[in-house]
């Protein structure tokens, strides 16, 4: 029996246990996760320096979306971008997941030669109400593991980044749109209030973005001081890119943590599914990570 199948057997088996109850605070009952990934012709500029994304006229991966999480893959002989997301089961935020890796023998049309680029871009928002009775800070920290590999010349712009928001619930809603990384959902997360198209956006009560370009962790935290009975957003983004033969790693993923959970209910996000029962939950995410990983195997050695 090969290694997939092995595991998938072994998920199986699980299946067939008891479902365990929900320990984490607060239940679900919408969660919205979307993505995207996209291999393209990639071509150098004059000077040898860069590629330019020109030949990108939209993402051609293969996208699934469900109610507790998301796959992507995009693959080719340029190269492959693949993404997923599930529910995160310890802290009921989005744990989001990016790899991206280019073939370094493609050589493609182009003005001054060939390369390729690898895109993977997934994201996730959340809702939550504030239930005490006293104003409260509240933090979500994001903590962000990559790997790179690459040649020795690399100033192509390859890199894995991440944004985190905590935003206001007034004037939003989730999308599940033909896969782009410039819908209008993303304007609170990578895109701020005010930027071009993003001006009915809603308001931002904090924001952070970290960008890694070699192997290595990091992270970042935002802070708003909540008041009884408000009611937030928390949405996050990951992208994974490169060209000329790179690859990177970033499906130890990133993870969203609170620094304390006890008084937060779930509100519904607009236009985002609704998640099973918080009891299955938890062997749900596992079939769909297990199944999810028998897929990209059979993808990349086929």
């Amino acid at each position: 029996m090969s290694h997939p199948f092995r595991i998938f057997a072994a998920a199986l088996a699980l299946l067939v246990l008891p479902a365990l109850p929900a320990s984490a605070t607060p239940s679900l009952n919408t969660f919205g996760v979307n993505g995207s990934t996209a291999v393209f012709d990639c071509p150098w500029n004059a000077s040898h320096t860069a590629c330019d994304w020109s030949q990108l006229t939209s993402y051609n991966g293969v996208t699934s979306v469900s109610a507790t999480g998301i796959s992507s893959v995009a693959q080719d002989i340029r190269g492959t971008a693949a993404v997923s997301a599930e529910i995160g089961t310890d802290s009921w935020l989005p744990v989001l997941h990016a790899y991206a890796s280019s073939n370094p023998d493609y050589a493609g049309a182009g003005t001054y030669g060939g390369s390729a680029r690898a895109d993977a871009n997934v994201w996730g928002v959340q809702g939550y109400r504030y239930v005490g009775d006293a104003p409260f800070m509240l933090t979500v920290t994001a903590t962000l593991d990559s790997v790179f590999s690459r040649p020795d010349s690399d100033s192509q712009g390859n890199h894995s980044a991440f944004f985190l928001s905590l935003f206001d619930t007034a004037g939003y809603a989730f999308g599940y749109a033909p896969p782009t990384v410039f819908q209008t959902e993303l304007c609170p997360i990578v895109f701020l209030p005010g930027q071009r198209g993003c001006e009915s956006a809603p308001a931002v009560y904090d924001h952070a973005t970290q960008m890694l370009h070699d192997s290595g962790t990091i992270g970042a935290t935002i802070a708003y001081l909540l008041q009884p009975g408000q009611s937030f957003y928390v949405g996050a983004f990951l992208d994974a890119s490169v060209c000329c033969g790179a690859t990177v790693d970033s499906s130890h993923t990133l993870r969203l943590a609170f620094n304390d959970a006890s008084l937060l209910v779930n509100t519904p996000v607009a236009g985002a599914l609704a998640v099973p029962e918080p009891g299955t939950l938890p062997l749900t995410a596992l079939a769909a990570a297990v199944l999810l990983g028998v897929r990209l195997r059979r993808r990349m050695h086929s």
